[in-house]
């Protein structure tokens, strides 16, 4: 999939060097295997393990936990962003404004996200070559929040109890609560220099996609002349004067947000290695009791 080219007078000058960086991006992302199978050990066993001290069991049994975590931590923001990209390009293309900032807004969400598990699984030091059993339960509690956070009472709609869901419609106490975008966007500031401006620019990202005063002028003419600036042209598809007011103010910064999401997949990449060569190795690791 590639950007339509020359939508817009200022293309060259504003919007390209970001166009052609994303189709870079895609045109990686899209080589990757387009599926793969994460099993997990259920928490039983591994709780009979721990009771009958184990030692071998429970080696084996939290590598390949922690091995499937961390696949499915990889793969769903991979599989994510490559949707991501696809619904920008065809938005762009159909110069659908509502649905470009609709998934503008959601690529500084998956970035930041993806930031603050990703720092927060670094800071647990997961390619050690020895643990104690707290610091794996810290690893396989930290990824299970992000495989299980929600913020929707999914217990009550899966077991078809909708009294109770409309009752209450918050997660119940089996599931984590999901990290707050505004705590991880807090993280992702903090991360880099180039990230500075991450919450105010999701803050005018938020005010596109909302219904305020900033999506209304999606579906308003810039106007041409500064006489005409008393004058609401309301229209469905905006001309695009529009457009280009749009894209020079999202598209640098959903550039940045998607590349480090790739740049994430790399981190991530050689943690999730580390755990499959544990895998291959009989999962040999040393446990601290």
């Amino acid at each position: 999939m590639r950007f339509t080219r020359q939508l817009y007078e200022k293309e060259e000058k504003y919007l390209l060097p970001y166009l052609e960086s994303i189709e870079g991006l895609y045109c990686h992302l899209v080589r990757l295997p387009t599926d793969d199978i994460a099993r997990f050990i259920p928490d039983a066993d591994l709780e009979a393990a721990l009771a009958r001290h184990d030692r071998q069991t429970v080696g084996i049994q939290v590598v390949s936990d922690i091995f499937n975590h961390l696949k499915f931590f990889w793969y769903t923001n991979t599989f994510k962003v490559i949707k991501l990209i696809e619904a920008l390009i065809s938005s762009y293309n159909q110069q659908n404004y509502l649905a470009w900032t609709l998934v503008a807004r959601s690529t500084l969400e998956y970035s930041a996200v993806f930031y603050y598990f990703h720092k927060k699984l670094d800071e647990l030091s997961p390619c050690n070559p020895s643990f104690t059993i707290s610091q794996l339960q810290d690893i396989v509690g930290l990824l299970k929040r992000y495989s299980h956070g929600t913020r929707f009472n999914w217990t009550s709609l899966l077991t078809g109890t909708l009294d109770e869901l409309l009752k209450n419609h918050k997660p119940s106490a089996e599931f984590p609560e999901a990290v707050n975008v505004l705590t991880a966007l807090s993280h992702l500031r903090k991360s880099h220099e180039s990230f500075r401006e991450v919450e105010v620019a999701y803050a005018l990202f938020s005010d596109f996609a909302h219904p305020n005063m900033g999506s209304h002028t999606l579906v308003i003419d810039l106007p041409g002349a500064e006489s005409d600036l008393n004058e609401c042209r309301l229209v469905l598809n905006p001309n695009s004067k529009r457009g280009e007011f749009i894209m020079v103010a999202t598209l640098s910064t959903v550039d940045m947000n998607l590349r480090n999401i790739v740049d994430l997949m790399g981190k991530t990449g050689k943690i999730v290695g580390h755990w499959y060569e544990l895998i291959e190795n009989g999962g040999a690791i040393e446990i601290d009791w």
